[in-house]
């Protein structure tokens, strides 16, 4: 009987014992569990305005042409002589510079509207003027007339002078040489170099001479 009830015990205690465990499902080792997180909230209040730019319209830096400094290419000027030079206003407009004459023969002729050999010598340059303009000679009346533009403008009004006349300045009288007696009038060649010197009257044959004479030697140089 005491055998009995021990073995019945022993029953009763298994069928508990096995009723009461459950065999927890294998894990697929494969299967990554991961505890759900909170997703987070944007609102339209914590975000900016993006501009969105089509690829088109992208252009890389290094593809930016080069830019580049524009220079004017200005040619030398050919070298002037031992001619002092000078700009001045002309009488009839416009400005003159001597040494833009370079290339050309100059008769540069100081004189005055109130010295008789300087009057005697004005008919012979116009003259001379209108035969070599267009050869290369220029033809340039420096004033010294006291009395100012309006008197030797009128004068050559009077005179019909059609070659450049400029009002002369003491700073030109004296890299001249210092002008002591009028009509002083000096010969420049082609190259700016002062070729010759008359000082007082010197007569329309003389002038014409010495101008086909330096011509003739700019065309052979």
């Amino acid at each position: 009987m005491q055998k009995w009830k021990a073995w019945l015990l022993l029953i009763i205690g298994t069928i508990i014992l096995t009723g009461c465990q459950t065999e927890s499902p294998p894990l697929d080792k494969g299967l990554k569990l991961e505890t759900p997180q909170e997703e987070e909230i944007i609102t339209s209040s914590d975000t900016e305005t993006l501009e969105v730019i089509p690829p088109e319209e992208i252009i890389e830096v290094a593809s930016l042409p080069e830019k580049k400094s524009l220079e004017k290419v200005i040619p030398p000027k050919p070298k002037w002589g031992n001619a002092p030079d000078f700009t001045l206003d002309k009488l009839e407009g416009g400005v003159l510079t001597l040494s833009d004459l370079v290339g050309k023969v100059v008769i540069l002729d100081f004189w005055a509207t109130w010295c008789p050999p300087c009057r005697m010598e004005i008919p012979g340059f116009v003259e001379l003027y209108s035969k070599y303009k267009g050869k290369g000679v220029e033809i340039i009346g420096l004033s010294l007339d006291r009395q100012g533009e309006s008197v030797v403008r009128s004068f050559a009004q009077q005179h019909q002078i059609n070659y450049p006349l400029v009002m002369a300045t003491p700073e030109i009288v004296m890299a001249y040489g210092g002008v002591q007696s009028i009509p002083t009038t000096f010969l420049i060649d082609r190259q700016g170099n002062i070729a010759n010197r008359h000082i007082g009257f010197a007569a329309k044959d003389v002038f014409e001479s010495e101008i086909n004479a330096l011509l003739a030697k700019g065309s052979e140089g």
